[in-house]
């Protein structure tokens, strides 16, 4: 029986997804003779070289998730040897506190998301917890934190009680600055509340092509990766994508049903 070594057009993967990839190599070296295998992976090893972006900040640990009733201790899982950031992992989690000894009431934050070493916390709910609860940016390596100011009231008229979700997101190439975001049902549309540090204002983006209502969006699932939110359903085939850079919404266009463990970076059409 004879076998083609030659891949479907379909399972080509994308630059964009190699790129992520090769950055997560060990050294320069690695990348080097991953290059090597063929004519693409060269194409993308060489953008890679000539944006530099082989020389940003190194991956040293990641944060569990954390319930807003969870009474384990928070702990930084720093990377550890062989790995090229064992050593900087290992200084990071002696210095970050995590116990937020530097906000105001600290054992009544809960992590919410977490981005670019800095996080963002709301207080653990209470029976009387409801609407836009209070945020917080910290950053717990250098005891520094930024309450953000309420939503005014005229940009959540409509807004439905279900569904809300509150994340960060990137604001662009200054690393001084963040943005922060709540998705949420807005009457028959998606939309988010958009806060940039930068302006020190709120901003909302609407989108009419989503089909979930408040408590699909309550019950669904969401991902993050290359920039982009995605939200996905059981009830429905599309899945709700925001660009986070552009902080637009669009619905990608899927060949077959979505489903919630098989998430990544695809081509989409904009409506």
């Amino acid at each position: 029986m004879m076998f083609s070594s030659a891949a479907p057009p379909d399972a080509a993967v994308p630059d964009e997804i190699l790129g992520e990839i090769f950055l997560r190599l060990g050294s320069a070296a690695d990348l080097a003779r991953a290059s090597a295998a063929c004519t693409a992976f060269l194409r993308v090893a060489r953008l890679l070289r000539r944006n530099r972006l082989l020389y940003r900040s190194p991956v040293v640990g990641f944060l569990p998730s954390e319930g807003p009733l969870s009474l384990h201790p928070r702990s930084l899982h720093h990377a550890e040897p062989p790995h090229r950031s064992a050593s900087a992992a290992v200084s990071l989690a002696q210095l970050v506190d995590l116990t937020f000894s530097f906000l105001p009431d600290p054992n009544s934050w809960h992590i919410r998301d977490a981005s670019g070493g800095r996080l963002l916390l709301a207080p653990r709910p209470t029976d009387t917890t409801a609407g836009f609860v209070d945020l917080v940016v910290c950053d717990p390596l250098h005891r520094r934190y930024v309450r953000i100011p309420p939503i005014p009231d005229d940009l959540t008229t409509g807004t439905s009680r279900c569904g809300r979700f509150a994340f960060l997101a990137p604001a662009g190439e200054e690393e001084s600055s963040f943005r922060v975001a709540w998705l949420v049902k807005l009457e028959a549309k998606a939309a988010a509340f958009v806060f940039s540090s930068a302006t020190g204002k709120w901003c909302r983006v609407t989108f009419d092509g989503w089909r979930g209502s408040g408590a699909v969006m309550l019950t669904s699932c969401r991902y993050y990766t290359h920039r982009s939110l995605y939200q996905t359903s059981g009830l429905f085939r599309d899945v709700l994508m925001l660009d986070t850079r552009r902080m637009e919404f669009s619905v990608p266009a899927l060949r077959r049903r979505c489903q919630k463990y098989n998430i990544s970076h695809w081509r989409s059409r904009h409506c």
